[in-house]
């Protein structure tokens, strides 16, 4: 199992590499390579594997989202990834969001590696930002690292991202066979 210090350590190493890169470079490197590059490295750095713990390209409603990332059989969160050069608005987020309203998952990542948003994914569909829970800038990762380690699979197995759902919207994070 990875440690926090280790991780903040690989993640050190991926911010200085991604700032490293020209704006030409970012702009240039496609989803997959974003994907390959960045974000895989960056959930294995918090103690994922992508190779077993990620669901690829799983079809969801008319779209399909690019990572559901799971405990055992429970998914516990949706990632989905785009290019650096586009912009993650309120669509984006939506799109997020709703594939893991779809399957009833609590969390949603969007991400381009260069801006993290974590959403909480059962509460109010309308407004994706409300739902917002926390978002940053590649070079505020180390900064706020306590934050990010909250999506560590150790964290996930100790519910400690649970924390961060609002109080009136508790309930709905509740499984209605739980409730």
């Amino acid at each position: 199992m990875i440690t926090k210090e280790q991780a903040k350590e690989k993640i050190k190493g991926l911010v200085n590499e991604f700032s490293n890169l020209t704006k030409e470079e970012m702009n240039s490197k496609s989803e997959n390579q974003i994907k390959s590059e960045f974000i895989d490295p960056f959930f294995e750095a918090l103690g994922w594997d992508m190779r077993k713990d990620a669901e690829r390209e799983t079809k969801i409603l008319k779209g399909r989202s690019d990572y559901i990332l799971k405990l055992g059989n429970q998914e516990v969160f949706v990632i989905e990834a785009k290019k650096i050069n586009v912009s993650l608005t309120e669509e984006e987020g939506r799109q997020a969001v709703s594939y893991a309203y779809h399957r009833k998952i609590k969390f949603s990542i969007l991400t381009n590696f260069k801006y993290i948003r974590i959403y909480h994914a059962l509460s109010n569909i309308k407004n994706i930002d409300r739902n917002l829970i926390f978002w940053f800038e590649y070079n505020d990762f180390e900064k706020n690292f306590d934050k990010i380690w909250l999506l560590s699979k150790e964290n996930f197995e100790k519910k400690e991202i649970e924390k961060l759902i609002p109080s009136k919207d508790q309930k709905t994070a509740v499984p209605i066979d739980e409730r």
